[in-house]
């Protein structure tokens, strides 16, 4: 039996909410599902006092909550061994498994022990070398530091690929940056870089940077880490 890179330790849960949890995710149990939007609000709240923490400045908040990255935590992890054997899990349906054990924990023991659980157990995973976060991490940071102004690299970029000019506006209620929206490009779409944060020029700069992320990991192939960066924030 493989030992699981990543150990993420269950909560004393009440065995009928544990079978909730880990049931077949291909049957989509409506308890589960309901247990998973709660745990999506959840994680999606504590991700982004991270966020603002400056814990993981790199990333999207959005991309930090997708499907994707937790599935690539619940593959890893010994979560992957409570679910019924013998079957193929999509990323969406893992990830649904991760949403619904935060959303039992906060079912069962409230906020304060979800938000504390979420700290202990699974936020750290985030570090154990989950290849999906440190590819975009790098290909961030490379852009970064060969681009010093990544507005005009943007609308260049867009130019030499055919795409749509990017529309640049400011919002000063959106809680957080929104990158390049490349689904809507690609589909013959405008799109809009919507950015906050703590400076206008800042923001700006950050969201070009996200974008040219998307455009490089969709020209690369790499259309999951692509669609992640771009979907829009929730």
């Amino acid at each position: 039996m493989d030992v699981a890179e990543i150990q993420i330790n269950l909560p004393e849960l009440n065995p009928k909410l544990q079978n909730i949890v880990f049931c077949n995710p291909n049957l989509f149990d409506s308890l589960q599902k309901d247990l998973a939007l709660l745990g999506d609000s959840l994680i999606g709240l504590f991700i982004r006092e991270l966020h603002v923490r400056g814990k993981y400045p790199q990333f999207l908040v959005n991309f930090l909550v997708s499907n994707m990255v937790f599935a690539s935590l619940v593959k890893k992890s010994n979560l992957i061994g409570l679910l019924p054997k013998g079957k193929h899990y999509e990323d969406h349906e893992l990830g649904t498994v991760l949403e619904a054990l935060v959303g039992a924990v906060y079912w069962q023991f409230g906020f304060e022990k979800a938000k504390e659980y979420f700290q202990k157990e699974i936020q750290p995973s985030f570090d154990q070398g989950n290849v999906i976060l440190k590819k975009y991490a790098d290909v961030f940071v490379e852009i970064m530091e060969k681009i010093k102004y990544p507005e005009i690299e943007l609308v260049k970029r867009c130019q030499e690929l055919k795409l749509p000019r990017p529309k640049f506006c400011h919002i000063k209620s959106h809680p957080f940056v929104k990158a390049n929206y490349f689904s809507r490009v690609v589909i013959g779409k405008d799109f809009d870089i919507i950015t906050a944060g703590r400076t206008k020029k800042e923001a700006l700069h950050f969201a070009c940077y996200n974008a040219l992320c998307a455009i490089h990991f969709k020209l690369n192939g790499d259309l999951k880490i692509a669609n992640a960066i771009s979907k829009t924030p929730r």
